[in-house]
């Protein structure tokens, strides 16, 4: 007997008009939640909004936040809360945010180490790579200084001595795998120099230590040093930023003093947990746009050491597409493993 004309039975019969009804079910469920959540980012915000920073307070990171919140407050009608939650390297903070609802109201400011932790900590990396950009918010240009003992009045002075007396130079960080131990890395891959790596458990011992002459060099925010350098106590040989700083306007770039191409800075920007409505990432990062526009925004940047920057959520993403890349090959050339 041919296949087709078999008889049907019930069961069979009854598969189709179940399939249609549980599609039916599922796009209704669909579209209910769609219109939930259309109608949730057309609302938006009704209520308060975290901005979570993953450092301890006091930094120039929670007050470049604090400036952006309060611009924001502004605009959207609703508090910006900034709020501290500092510990494991950001890793406290960032994870808050990460399993944060993808709403709107939970936001992150990322840093460096957003790109450094998964790179020198895998274990992490799934947490880390759980956010979607929202904008680009400011950059705080690194600068290379060095003890006035140092003999080196130029960046080529020091480049000189680095690769004559290899040793000679040591140059301080807050620590193994850190912002400003990376950018001296960096430096060392571009410019050949044979310097020596010596890490500090944070910013203040190493500070001290280069102060006093224990150690040669360093490379931080310009922020960290700027009252010793004008002071005399440090000589500033070049910034790590593509453009002059309007704090040390007669320092040249590193990348104009001897290592064409080097950029380097402590950067900041708004991330929220992926999955949050785009309408809702588009509105975040016009308000913030509007924000580090504003003169007035731009000057109080300048007085934390930070410089103001705008993007769209895409160009912020291609930024820290790059940054994975450079941060990659620079922490293979060295050798680095997180402490």
């Amino acid at each position: 007997m041919n296949a087709s004309m078999l008889p049907v039975t019930p069961m069979q019969r009854r598969v189709p008009v179940f399939t249609l009804r549980l599609m039916a079910a599922i796009a209704a469920i669909t579209a209910g939640l769609l219109m939930q959540v259309n109608r949730a980012a057309a609302e938006y915000p009704e209520r308060p909004i975290q901005f979570i920073v993953p450092f301890a307070p006091g930094g120039a990171t929670e007050r470049v936040a604090r400036i952006v919140a309060d611009k924001m407050r502004e605009e959207l009608g609703q508090p910006v809360l900034v709020v501290n939650h500092a510990g494991g390297g950001t890793v406290i903070g960032t994870g808050m945010v990460a399993r944060a609802r993808p709403d709107g109201y939970t936001l992150l400011l990322g840093s460096n180490s957003l790109v450094l932790v998964p790179l020198l900590r895998p274990e992490q990396a799934e947490m880390f790579r759980d956010f979607a950009p929202v904008g680009y918010m400011a950059r705080q240009p690194f600068v290379l200084v060095v003890h006035p003992s140092v003999a080196a009045n130029t960046l080529q002075d020091l480049l000189n001595i680095a690769k004559a007396k290899p040793g000679e130079i040591n140059f301080a960080t807050a620590g193994a795998g850190t912002g400003n131990h990376l950018a001296t890395e960096q430096f060392i891959m571009m410019s050949g120099a044979k310097i020596t790596h010596i890490p500090y458990q944070g910013t203040g011992p190493a500070m001290v230590d280069l102060l006093a002459g224990r150690v040669q060099m360093t490379i931080t925010a310009v922020s960290i040093v700027l009252p010793n350098i004008q002071a005399g106590k440090l000589r500033a040989l070049g910034v790590g930023d593509l453009q002059r700083v309007p704090d040390l306007p007669n320092v040249p770039t590193i990348s104009e003093a001897g290592v064409p191409g080097y950029d380097s800075t402590s950067w900041n920007g708004m991330l929220v947990r992926s999955g949050t409505p785009r309408d809702i990432v588009v509105r975040l990062n016009a308000v913030l746009n509007k924000g580090l526009n504003d003169p007035a925004v731009r000057k109080a940047m300048v007085a934390t050491g930070a410089i103001a920057e705008a993007s769209t959520p895409e160009e912020f993403g291609a930024f820290i597409a790059r940054q994975q890349e450079l941060w990659k090959k620079v922490i293979a050339s060295a050798g680095i493993k997180a402490e």
